[in-house]
């Protein structure tokens, strides 16, 4: 079963796609990726990696929370209000990344941040 995020990602990806005027061809094309896969990415029947998501923000021009719903980003500041407390479990969880998880996630911060 596909979570709402990843839905919510595709369906976004989707919406800017269109609006930049290109084809699943056109966007594969540029993923450097399979037309028939980035289809599937794009219905939900895969989902984006985060390395994905970072080169089609690099194809379409735009920051990163642009493609994760705005819902998304307010669900979570409704959920923990305190700052440190953020700050922590974020730390906790950077904690038990490898190596390589941290360095996509350097690449995702640096985009976000862009």
């Amino acid at each position: 079963m596909k979570s709402e995020g990843f839905a919510t990602i595709a369906t976004n990806i989707k919406k800017y796609r269109l609006l930049n005027g290109l084809t699943q061809d056109e966007m594969a094309k540029r993923l450097g990726i399979d037309s028939q896969y980035y289809s599937q990415l794009e219905q939900g029947r895969r989902n984006f990696t985060l390395e994905r998501i970072i080169d089609v923000c690099s194809v379409l021009d735009l920051t990163i929370d642009r493609i994760i719903s705005s819902d998304i980003l307010d669900d979570t500041s409704k959920i923990i209000k305190d700052k440190e407390e953020l700050i922590s479990l974020i730390s906790n969880k950077l904690n038990s990344l490898s190596h390589d998880q941290l360095l996509i996630l350097n690449k995702f911060t640096d985009a976000l941040l862009k």
